[in-house]
């Protein structure tokens, strides 16, 4: 390899490591402080959750969401987000994840944050769906949620 083959790889790997560190330590617009969530809607095919004050659009959230599993075995199951209308139905404050909103799907389908001992992963969780069905986000932004989704908010998850 040619010194200037390696330098090259070099400054393609400052500039990559920079762009990283810049996505994630970058603040975003936070929800607006005792905001009056009335209605949040997720788009899955857009990994987007939008949360609303009456036809108000409060604040949009990149999210993760559950997908078809597998195990080493060939086993699959299926953890697709559930598509339809709920409610959130409640708030855990000491569950796996840092927090949770619970949704009225039954199968114990939540708004939550990262498994506990990876909030360090912050915004990178994105960028895979990793979850059981449900829909995560970072831990800075399930706090926000939790302060300020009543339970009783519906909830409408579309494809």
């Amino acid at each position: 390899m040619t010194q200037k083959t390696k330098t090259a790889i070099l400054v393609a790997a400052i500039i990559t490591v920079s762009g990283l560190a810049v996505y994630y330590a970058y603040p975003e617009k936070p929800l607006p402080k005792n905001a009056a969530v009335t209605s949040i809607v997720v788009e899955r095919s857009k990994h987007r959750m939008d949360v609303f004050s009456g036809n108000t659009l409060l604040k949009n959230y990149s999210v993760s969401l559950g997908r078809i599993a597998s195990d080493m075995h060939g086993n699959t199951w299926d953890n697709i987000t559930p598509t339809g209308s709920f409610v959130i139905d409640g708030k855990l404050s000491d569950s796996g994840y840092h927090k949770a909103l619970t949704i009225s799907y039954g199968n114990e389908v939540e708004i939550h944050g990262i498994k506990n001992g990876l909030g360090f992963l912050g915004k990178f969780q994105r960028w895979i769906d990793w979850t059981r069905g449900c829909i995560a986000v970072t831990d800075q932004e399930i706090d926000e949620l939790y302060r300020d989704v009543p339970v009783g908010t519906p909830i409408v998850i579309k494809n």
